[in-house]
């Protein structure tokens, strides 16, 4: 018997069969490659991106080949440059417009080419990013500026308090998570030491001529950290001149809470020279930003001097932090060829609380308002912020000041009707106790006893509250590394509150 033993191999396109006996060499041509699409299944893409994924193929040419998106989300997508899979408009998280709002968006990509054609579904899943979008926000629609239509933080929170002074508190912030520091408007400075709840004081009247009438005082202040448990402190104070009038003053200490609270003698960095008879509108805030200084300068209820260039009222100042800890106005402010070289910016009425937001490199203001017209600002250097020559409020009891808005003037992020009396503000990153704040500008309000929590990161403004009526007049407030928040408040007596 004779065998048969065949052999296949490939030359080219075409597959031999040879074999030894009766039927010699035959050969039949390649099945056709399959067409596959090569492009991952579930895809991830940051919000407000429009790029998602470079589409290619296997064993098809794409100069070819026909493309098309299907499925339930395809009208969100296109296929720019022939391949890339792409938004059609950049997608908002916080606004998701997948088929079943998941912020994950089903498609199927199809391809054909020849004879051949594949399809593969894809989930592409928009994911979020902190945002701080600054408007235009204008017109400010009713919901966005009245309280009363704000929503509750939905986060449990349990307040308790934690210690009481005889009179308002004014300023507070943790030097560390052990030791929360503020100041009493009538001159003390008051450590809380939350390890063993003892409680330090420093009076500043041994030192300072503090002006105590009215809303002047002790204020605000930062601090940048030294060696072992010292702190360099900037704060700001009212103080009294020879003829009985009062300025805003700034100074510097070191503080050290070795054992209780070690305060230096102040130092006496900047006083202004307006020698006015007011007893209001100091401002009165203190933010540190890298080895700058920013200080809020009220308008001591003299509009015109908000706006005069010459005139430290009404104004944002800027100081540069020298190596020896003086501060000098900074080089590169905008005024300082009008005889004042520390201011900043203009047209501000009583601004009490500035902050930055880091991730962003944005400094922000609170400022009061007359009746109505409360705002929160971006502080850029040489703005006029318009007052009185432009505001939302009006004269207590009624009447026009200003108009609402001058195209040439910096208008606010948002006003509030009616007034919130708005104090300090924080730009707060990220909570682990308290999530609804994330990515949020926190807002102590004065007048209604709340704290109102600000978003910024979707087409307009988002606020939330959370209600502490009952508990005083919110003045200052400051979150540990668990998030919790500590807040004083400006009533009398004083008192230290943990929310946890």
């Amino acid at each position: 018997m004779l065998r048969t033993i065949t052999f296949v191999f490939a030359v080219g396109s075409m597959l031999w069969l040879s074999g030894c006996g009766r039927s010699g060499s035959t050969y039949i041509e390649d099945a056709p490659p399959s067409l596959a699409i090569d492009v991952d299944e579930n895809l991830v893409v940051e919000e407000n991106l429009t790029t998602v994924a470079d589409i290619k193929l296997v064993n098809g040419d794409l100069q070819d080949a026909e493309l098309q998106i299907t499925g339930p989300d395809n009208e969100h997508f296109e296929l720019v440059a022939g391949s890339q899979l792409s938004f059609v408009s950049a997608p908002d998280f916080e606004n998701p417009a997948s088929d079943d709002s998941d912020n994950t968006y089903e498609i199927t990509i199809e391809a054909s080419s020849g004879t051949s054609s594949a399809s593969k579904a894809l989930a592409v899943t928009v994911i979020d990013v902190q945002e701080l979008h600054l408007g235009p926000y204008f017109p400010i629609t009713e919901n966005e500026r009245d309280y009363l239509n704000y929503d509750q933080v939905d986060s449990n929170m349990i307040v308790e308090e934690l210690h009481s002074e005889d009179t308002k508190f004014w300023g507070g912030k943790f030097l560390d998570d052990d030791h929360f520091l503020a100041t009493r408007q009538d001159g003390f400075f008051v450590l809380y030491d939350l390890v063993d709840q003892e409680v330090h004081r420093f009076d500043v009247n041994e030192t300072i001529d503090l002006f105590k009438q009215g809303q002047g005082g002790l204020y605000n202040f930062d601090f940048r950290t030294g060696s072992d448990n010292n702190f360099e402190i900037i704060f700001a104070a009212a103080v009294m001149n020879d003829d009985r009038t009062a300025e805003l003053a700034v100074y510097s200490s070191t503080i050290s809470i070795t054992d209780g609270l070690t305060v230096s003698a102040p130092y006496r960095q900047y006083k202004t020279e307006v020698n006015s008879n007011s007893e209001y509108h100091f401002g009165g805030d203190v933010q540190i930003v890298g080895e700058q200084v920013f200080v809020s300068s009220g308008d001591r209820h003299c509009r015109p001097c908000a706006q005069d260039e010459g005139d430290q009222r009404g104004k944002i100042l800027r100081f540069d932090i020298q190596d020896d800890g003086k501060l000098v106005a900074s080089l590169d402010n905008p005024f300082k060829q009008l005889g004042r070289p520390e201011v900043f910016s203009k047209g501000h009425r009583n601004p009490q609380g500035i902050d930055v937001a880091v991730e962003f490199d944005t400094v922000l203001a609170a400022e009061h308002g007359p009746q109505g017209g409360d705002e929160i600002n971006v502080l850029t250097a040489g703005l006029n912020y318009g007052w009185p020559l432009a505001t939302f409020g009006e004269e207590y009891g009624g009447g026009i000041i200003g108009v609402e808005r001058i195209d040439e003037y910096k208008d606010s992020v948002l006003y509030y009707l009616p007034s919130i009396a708005p104090r300090e503000l924080k730009y707060v990153e990220q909570n682990e106790l308290f999530p609804e704040l994330d990515n949020s500008i926190v807002i102590a309000s004065l007048k209604f006893e709340m704290l109102v929590v600000l978003k910024l990161n979707q087409a307009r403004p988002q606020q939330k509250v959370i209600d502490l009526a009952g508990y005083g007049r919110i003045s200052s407030f400051d979150i540990n590394s668990k998030g919790e928040i500590f807040f004083v408040t400006h009533s009398t007596p004083g008192k230290l509150f943990r929310i946890r």
